[in-house]
């Protein structure tokens, strides 16, 4: 027996309730949250994180396994950025939530490699630039809490 539909506060991706009774009297309840595709943007999700792995073992073999060379190499940071934005190509296509976060990133790690690799000059504040971005998540995720109702 459905007995309603509660939405909580939370903007185009707030959550919906639907409360049950079941047969012994007691409330049930279940969330759904809107304006996602779960099987979509998990699937897209899976692919790119299988994609970097490719990425990160093509330059890990190209640079003869040493994977401290890897992570540091411009030319995978760069292919990182790349995927990045493909994401969220990739997702505005599919007119699924694209990550400002992502984007961002994605597109420093295009940028200041790009300059890396063109001129062979490194970026000193790309570390501080990674730590901004960071704290921005961790702020921004702190402040867009849902508080359920019970």
């Amino acid at each position: 027996m459905r007995c309603g539909i509660k939405r909580s506060r939370g903007g185009p991706l707030a959550h919906f309730e639907t409360v049950t009774k079941e047969p012994g009297g007691n409330l049930k309840a279940k969330t759904k949250q809107s304006g996602e595709k779960p099987v979509q943007n998990g699937t897209l999700t899976n692919i790119f994180w299988g994609l970097f792995l490719i990425w990160f073992g093509i330059v890990a073999v190209w640079l003869k396994g040493d994977f401290g060379a890897t992570i540091n190499h411009p030319v995978f940071a760069m292919g990182t950025g790349v995927l990045l934005l493909l994401m969220n190509l990739a997702r505005s296509i599919l007119r699924l939530r694209v990550s400002v976060l992502t984007m961002a990133l994605g597109v420093l790690l295009v940028v200041a490699n790009s300059l890396v690799l063109a001129f062979n000059q490194t970026v000193p504040f790309l570390p501080e630039l990674l730590i901004i971005a960071g704290v921005a998540l961790v702020i921004g995720a702190i402040r867009t809490r849902n508080y359920h109702e019970y």
